[in-house]
């Protein structure tokens, strides 16, 4: 018998109602990131069928593990959640691919035949996907960044939704929406779309702060149209051996134009470039430091002025902090 509840949101009360459902019934929500990922990485861009999707996630670790700690059980922990108008899991598409699996291999064991569900009646497109937002974005089933991406690129370009939008929808800052569809661009344009395991690299390259605190990487990337390509290419032929290296590494190659150049015309490797770096000792800790701290100073300059001119606590605290830097660098001898 089905039990009804209530599921808020976007502040609109949704009725569902939790019952059992017969397993041949449900069908695969093909936008889920990880169904998404699973099958267009394989196939490219058609719709997959059915079947193609549940042979496509079986294969993954964690449906295999899922289908034995299913068996062990005897059924579900977790129902799972599905669109009352078209039987579609918007929400436990793996646990339905390993229960498929245990009923196709024991079709007259009554365990399997039926499966935990949580129906949800007369929900829109845009509801869906604040369900799965709630669950996916920033809820204890995170989904992985790279689908983290894939879902935010295609409710902003697909469904036209602003940045602005995007997070005030799903409880994520503005400029998280904007780096992950920024990633999920570059690696689409690049034909990167089918590894996901390397986010990380591009990630690190397009997002993480440079070490110096000012954006060389970002400015390199204008100055030479050429670096874009470049790196890919390294990051595809596994040259740069880690999204590590890239982070930490790159800023300093492009900081020195001669190493720069020599890595451009790809006369000399990304390690043979660090070890150029490192040579002309530009990646000791202790200037990047100073430099960091400098250029952080400058930068602030009038909004530090405009604090010292107040009278009150904070005003204080900073000018005795200017102090204490002053003590201590008029110890050294820069002559």
């Amino acid at each position: 018998m089905a039990q009804e509840e209530t599921l808020t949101v976007r502040g609109r009360e949704l009725k569902v109602t939790r019952e059992e459902v017969e397993i041949g019934k449900l069908k695969f929500y093909l936008e889920n990131p990880r169904v998404y990922n699973s099958t267009r990485i394989g196939i490219g861009s058609r719709v997959p069928t059915e079947k193609e999707v549940q042979d496509a996630l079986v294969k993954t670790e964690d449906v295999k593990a899922l289908k034995k700690d299913i068996e062990y059980n005897g059924g579900l922990t977790d129902p799972v959640i599905v669109r009352w108008d078209n039987f579609e899991v918007i929400e436990g598409n793996r646990r339905l691919a390993a229960y498929l699996e245990l009923h196709e291999g024991n079709p007259s064991d009554n365990r399997w035949k039926k499966i935990k569900c949580i129906l949800v009646h007369d929900a829109t497109d845009s509801e869906i996907n604040s369900i799965l937002g709630q669950y996916h974005l920033k809820g204890k089933k995170e989904w992985k960044p790279y689908e983290q991406a894939g879902f935010i690129y295609r409710r902003n370009k697909e469904d036209k939704l602003s940045y602005e939008k995007i997070s005030e929808e799903h409880g994520i800052t503005r400029n998280k929406v904007e780096s992950l569809i920024k990633v999920y661009d570059f690696m689409q344009k690049h034909g990167e779309s089918k590894e996901p395991d390397r986010w990380s690299y591009y990630y690190s390259y397009l997002i993480t702060r440079d070490k110096k605190g000012k954006g060389s990487v970002s400015k390199a990337r204008e100055e030479n149209p050429d670096l874009d390509e470049l790196i890919v290419k390294k990051i595809q032929s596994k040259e740069i051996k880690s999204a590590m290296n890239l982070r930490d590494r790159l800023p300093f190659i492009v900081e020195s134009k001669k190493v720069l150049n020599s890595f451009l015309k790809e006369k000399c490797t990304f390690d043979e470039a660090w070890a150029r770096v490192v040579g002309t000792g530009s990646n000791d800790n202790y200037v990047v430091q100073f430099k960091k701290f400098r250029l952080w100073l400058a930068d602030n300059e009038r909004r530090i002025g405009k604090e010292l001119s107040k009278e009150d606590q904070t005003s204080k605290k900073i000018r005795f902090e200017v102090r204490q830097v002053k003590k201590i660098v008029n110890k050294f001898k820069t002559d």
